[in-house]
């Protein structure tokens, strides 16, 4: 016995170490964190005709949520996982859940379409900057997803993010229903929550929310980034912004020197890796003030006609040397009732380069009725011959 002893107290010491490392190990080890809906934990923030109570659905604790936000009490998100049940009928809204949320105007945001089921339409991401979605400038392949709903049933999303990156799970928690290869707001601390806007149409319930702070590995958007990263050639990639000005200061000109530009600031602004210039995210438009002047420099050592592709949200006036070229509205339902605004190279237009420099101007508008997405993209075919510079306004 007395020569177990020695053996027995080393026994004793390693356990308790273990347990102690045990112990710290659970201390900093992030927790999934399963959050109950109830008045203690969230802040419920409704727009006028909103409405939210805590209820049993469809077996289940519950948050019913038509017009407006709820947010978790003193909770902050980065990187993790961020899961939660959901159920809404078949109906027209958006139902989704924020991240990396600055307020309520200020977020990454995840959205599901009802009266879009089973279309491209149905499932997507938007950055949120200043109170306006960027949808209309952000969409197809790496942004939205194709899904049919189960009306009136839960159905479970999962949201697993990582740096600038995010797939998007939808009651397949196996396989991502997409990626979204580049977030589009900068990687921080935010609030999360859970949201079903536009008071007038449908709720959604939400229940079994919960998060973990545990770092996910984007095994399929690492597989996809090569594909997705093909960034068109030709791309301008930086613009000269001014000031906000009023729409209808550039009513009929048809010369922009006819327009005084002498009390304006200019910023130099980069687009993202796409091309996409969201202007939403530097300032805010007002009713009195929605317009903004884009301009480039372009010098060429030869007299050419260039291909400009663009593609802009809502109305755009092009002025190539000082001249106006062209005039568009690209905002929600514009053309037909169909007609969602989205951006891409759909315009072209041929600028006659003399040799030397040559400036290209537009004037990008939102619309006063609110927009989901004030910005543009734009190329050039051939590029490589030409020096481009932002412009001075």
């Amino acid at each position: 016995m007395k020569k177990l002893l020695p053996y027995l107290a080393l026994l004793t010491l390693v356990v308790t170490l273990c347990i102690g490392l045990g112990q710290k190990s659970l201390a900093i080890m992030p927790a999934n964190n399963t959050i109950p809906f109830d008045a203690d934990r969230w802040n419920i923030s409704l727009a006028p005709g909103g409405e939210s109570r805590f209820e049993s659905y469809l077996g289940q604790d519950s948050l019913y949520l038509r017009g407006g936000f709820a947010t978790l009490k003193g909770e902050i998100f980065q990187e993790g996982t961020l899961e939660y049940d959901v159920a809404f009928s078949n109906s027209r809204g958006f139902v989704g859940a924020i991240f990396r949320a600055v307020d309520l105007e200020n977020h990454e945001r995840f959205f599901m379409r009802p009266q879009q089921s089973g279309s491209i339409d149905s499932v997507q991401y938007t950055p949120v900057f200043h109170d306006i979605q960027s949808w209309k400038l952000y969409y197809g392949e790496g942004f939205n997803g194709s899904y049919t709903f189960n009306f009136d049933q839960w159905m479970h999303v999962k949201l697993a993010i990582a740096g600038e990156s995010a797939e998007v799970y939808v009651d397949d928690m196996t396989t991502p229903l997409y990626v979204i290869p580049h977030l589009k707001r900068p990687v921080a601390d935010g609030m999360l929550g859970v949201f079903a806007l536009n008071p007038e149409r449908v709720a959604g319930h939400f229940s079994n929310f919960s998060y973990s702070t545990t770092k996910p590995t984007l095994t399929f958007v690492e597989q996809t980034l090569d594909l997705l990263d093909a960034a068109p050639s030709g791309l301008i990639t930086t613009w000269e912004m001014s000031s906000l000005i009023p729409e209808m200061s550039l009513d009929s000109l048809t010369e922009l020197d006819d327009f005084d530009q002498s009390n304006l600031t200019t910023t130099l602004i980069e687009t993202d890796e796409i091309g996409v210039a969201n202007i939403s995210a530097y300032v805010t438009p007002t009713p009195e003030a929605n317009t903004v002047l884009l301009q480039v420099n372009l010098d060429a050592d030869r007299p050419q006609l260039q291909a400009l592709e663009f593609g802009y949200s809502d109305f755009v006036k092009v002025y190539f040397n000082g001249k106006i070229l062209y005039q568009g509205d690209n905002s929600f339902q514009s053309r037909n009732e169909l007609h969602l605004g989205t951006i891409g190279f759909y315009e072209t237009l041929y600028l006659p380069l003399k040799v030397g420099n040559n400036k290209l101007s537009v004037a990008l508008s939102a619309s006063p009725q609110g927009t989901a997405g004030w910005g543009m993209v734009a190329r050039l075919d051939n590029s490589q011959d030409l020096e481009i510079s932002p412009g001075v306004l």
